[in-house]
């Protein structure tokens, strides 16, 4: 009977043990559906939003590209309003063309720090801020219900900086998160910005009638333009590699006169085009186009898979009235052979710290102005850039001053504002943004001016990486919730 009893025992205790056992697997079983689940429900709500942020930062970036009138301040500044009204967001404009949109923070977020998105826009580049604008003006629409955004359109053409030079400190409260936003051919995060000088070099020259019969334009077009430092170190400038042309041309005994010489808009930004006019005698024309043909050939195998739009011509054409004195012109072909242009520095692991760019050329009655720049993230190199140029003018008997300067910027790599936005990329994409220091200048250093109690990200956007900027953009200020 007891032995009955002990096996009874035993073996409800087996059948219990084995009961829990089961039991537990099964409770973890239903917890790892329930996880699996919950995963993938929020696998699926990341796609969801993802292809709908993908879909309206195309849209905007489209309608963009497609106004093909926004060449001029008036004309973005228009669109802007325009924009505004049809999308019901708040916007007034200012007396320096600033477009500033405001959207307020919803009563959960009350208490968030205000976000500031400041976009730099050139009516003489604006396909380079194409990338910035889309995301800008997604933010300015589909931010949600989170906290104050003020989104500021600042009015930079030339890298003038007005703009944001200009604007209402009312803007920019204490502890508010700025992001400055560049256009470029690539997409990166910035903590460094650099420093630059803007430079105008001037000389006079005599004219005479042309001794030849035939003239020659010859010109390099539709480049994009940009800003040194955020384009490859490897864009074609049209006026230096004319210049080289020409200078090329009197190394091998092309005998020509020069008529003309034109191209580019400011100092700060790549010239898009420029075209120089050469009179020769009409037994060389032969000679000429045969050269002209292979330089022709060169260049737009060369740069046209990178650069669709852009070409290498000449034609003949009417014979100008006037060249220029010979000596001047040899002066002149010489100056723009010896300027600096493109990459000045890069450190040792082959990191661009300074570049140069011969921005514009124009000529005005027997006089021609050269117009340059250095960009730099060091102030030492800067004035390195300052002193060659003034010393290749001096010893070309050219008038050399230097007219603008801006500052550098440095920001704070363990800011909270850093952290939570690269969090807030690497939970939109899985991934994490590039970060790179550029000699560029940025609108920090002016918002830093304004109130340095604020918190400073640069960003420089292409068209392809909009989406993902703007998905961590969104997640930044849902994370930024107090």
């Amino acid at each position: 009977m007891k032995l009955n009893k002990y096996i009874h025992i035993n073996i409800n205790k087996k059948i219990s043990h084995r009961a829990i056992l089961i039991a537990l697997i099964l409770l973890i079983a239903v917890i790892g559906c329930s996880i699996g689940i919950i995963k993938h429900n929020h696998d699926e709500k990341i796609k969801s939003q993802q292809t709908m942020i993908a879909n309206k930062t195309a849209a905007y970036a489209t309608d963009l590209k497609d106004s093909a009138a926004l060449t001029t301040d008036e004309a973005i500044v228009d669109y802007l309003v325009n924009w505004s009204k049809n999308k019901d967001v708040s916007c007034t404009v200012d007396d320096y063309n600033n477009v500033i949109m405001h959207v307020s923070a919803d009563k959960e977020f009350k208490q968030s720090k205000p976000t500031v998105i400041v976009c730099s826009y050139d009516s003489k580049s604006f396909d380079a801020c194409i990338g910035s604008f889309a995301l800008s003006l997604y933010m300015a629409k589909n931010s949600g219900k989170t906290g104050e955004l003020t989104v500021i359109f600042a009015q930079n053409t030339g890298q003038s900086f007005d703009g944001i030079a200009n604007i209402d400190s009312k803007y920019f409260k204490d502890n508010s998160n700025v992001f400055c936003l560049n256009g470029g051919s690539e997409s990166f995060c910035s903590l460094n910005t650099g420093c630059s000088s803007s430079y105008q070099f001037t000389k006079s020259f005599d004219t005479r009638k042309p001794k030849g019969s035939k003239a020659i334009k010859i010109t390099i077009d539709g480049l994009p333009g940009g800003v040194p430092g955020l384009v490859p170190s490897s864009y074609p400038n049209p006026i230096k590699e004319l210049g080289d042309m020409l200078a090329s041309f009197k190394t091998n005994a092309y005998i020509f006169q020069l008529a003309d010489f034109v191209g580019g808009t400011d100092a700060q930004t790549l010239p898009k085009s420029a075209s120089t006019t050469i009179v020769i005698n009409e037994n060389d024309l032969k000679k000429f186009n045969e050269k002209l043909e292979s330089i022709s050939t060169k260049y737009n195998e060369k740069y046209q898979g990178k650069y669709p739009g852009t070409v290498f011509s000449y034609k003949e054409v009417k014979l100008p009235k006037k060249v220029l004195k010979t000596s001047d012109s040899d002066a002149f072909v010489s100056l723009l052979y010896t300027l600096l242009d493109g990459v000045y520095y890069k450190d040792d692991n082959d990191k661009l710290e300074s570049t140069v760019n011969i921005g514009c050329v124009k000529e005005s009655e027997n006089e021609y102005t050269i117009y340059a720049s250095g960009h730099s993230l060091d102030k030492s190199s800067i004035k390195e850039i300052d002193n060659t140029y003034k010393t290749i003018c001096g010893l070309s008997n050219v008038e050399y001053a230097k007219t603008d300067s801006e500052d550098l910027w440095k920001g704070n790599e363990d800011s909270e504002m850093n952290t939570l936005f690269l969090n807030a990329y690497r939970e939109y994409s899985g991934n994490s943004p590039d970060y790179l220091d550029t000699p560029a200048s940025s609108a920090a250093p002016y918002v830093e001016k304004i109130n340095d109690n604020c918190n400073i990200m640069v960003i420089t956007l292409n068209e392809n990486s909009v989406d993902n900027y703007a998905g961590a953009m969104v997640n930044f200020m849902i994370n930024n919730r107090k």
